[in-house]
C-alpha cells in the first residue's frame, strides 16, 4: 500500500450563498451504514455507529491493530493514522454490497490518498469479511433471488427484480434495501409501524413555504439537503431542520436514530460543522 498525495479539486468554491444568505447542509451520518447494521444484526457494527468510529474499528480488522473495547468512544483509536481509516472508509462501503477485490482496488485508488494492488485488496477484503458478519443477511437476500424476487423496505416500497440470477443481481438485491430506505427516510416517507413525520417534505412544507422565499432547497441528495437561509435566521433554523431529519426507524424489531451532521457557511467548499 502508497501513500499519494491528494489533488484538491476547489469545484464546491464556486457554490456561494446568495448576498444576506448562508449556506445550511445537512447530511445523514453514515446513513446506509445505520441500515445494514440493523439488517444484517451485526454487533460490532451497531456498536461502533453507537459509541465508536465504524471505519477505525474496521481499520484495525484489517490492518490487524489491537484494539482495547474498555476504552469507550474514539479514544481507543487516536494513533491510528488516517490512511488506514480511509481503507477501512472505503472497505465498508465496498464490503456491505458485496464488492469483489478487483473493483475495491479501483474504488479505494480512485481518489488518488493512497495507492494499492489487486492483492492488497483481495487481503483486505478477507480480513473485512473477518470483522463483521453480514453473511447471514446476504443469504436471506440470496435465498429471495432464487425464489420470489421481491423485497420491500420498512417503509412499504416494493421491488421486483428482473436480472439474470448471478452475481450481479444479488449485489443490486443487497444494495437496494439500504439505499432505498436511506432515500425514503431523508425524503420524509413515514413508517406504518412508526408513522414520525419528518424529512424534506416536512422542512419545505414547515420552513421553506412559509418563508415566501427568504429560505429555498438549492440541493438535495439520498441522503442530504442543503438550504440558502438569511444569515440572521441561521440559528434559529439549523436546529428546527436537524429536529426535523432525526427520527427513529424500526428494523426488524429495533429502533434506532441516524445522527444528523449539519454545516454552515459562505461557500460550499468552506462550510463549518455548526456547534449550535
Amino acid at each position: 500500500m502508497e501513500v499519494v498525495k491528494k489533488r484538491k479539486l476547489p469545484i464546491r468554491s464556486m457554490y456561494v450563498a446568495p448576498k444576506g444568505k448562508t449556506l445550511c447542509g445537512f447530511d445523514l451520518s453514515a446513513a446506509e451504514a445505520w441500515v445494514v447494521a440493523y439488517l444484517s444484526n451485526d454487533v460490532n457494527m451497531k456498536r461502533e455507529l453507537a459509541e465508536g468510529d465504524l471505519h477505525s474499528f474496521s481499520a484495525c480488522g484489517i490492518f490487524d491493530i489491537p484494539i482495547d473495547l474498555n476504552i469507550l468512544g474514539k479514544a481507543k483509536y487516536a494513533e491510528l493514522p488516517e490512511e488506514k481509516r480511509y481503507v477501512g472508509k472505503k472497505m465498508n462501503h465496498a464490503g456491505n454490497y458485496r464488492t469483489g477485490p478487483f473493483k475495491i482496488a479501483e474504488f479505494i485508488n480512485k481518489e488518488g490518498i493512497i495507492s494499492i494492488s489487486v492483492a492488497d485488496a483481495k487481503r483486505f477484503h478477507a480480513k473485512w469479511l473477518g470483522t463483521f458478519n453480514l453473511q447471514k443477511w446476504w443469504s436471506e437476500i440470496d435465498y429471495i433471488a432464487s425464489t420470489t424476487r421481491s423485497m420491500k423496505t420498512v417503509y412499504g416500497f416494493e421491488r421486483k427484480f428482473w436480472g439474470v440470477y448471478g452475481d450481479d443481481l444479488k449485489k443490486e438485491m443487497t444494495a437496494f434495501e439500504p439505499q432505498s430506505t436511506v432515500a425514503d427516510h431523508m425524503h420524509g416517507a413515514e413508517m406504518e409501524e412508526l408513522p414520525v413525520r419528518g424529512g424534506n417534505i416536512a422542512i419545505y412544507e414547515d420552513i421553506v413555504l412559509p418563508s415566501k422565499g427568504e429560505i429555498a432547497m438549492c440541493n438535495t441528495a439520498h441522503d442530504s439537503v442543503m438550504l440558502e437561509v438569511p444569515t440572521g435566521l441561521v440559528s434559529e433554523i439549523v436546529p428546527h431542520i436537524i429536529s426535523l431529519l432525526r427520527r427513529p426507524l424500526i428494523i426488524k424489531g429495533e429502533e434506532f436514530t441516524i445522527p444528523v451532521d449539519a454545516e454552515v457557511g459562505e461557500r460550499w467548499k468552506e462550510m463549518e460543522r455548526w456547534k449550535g
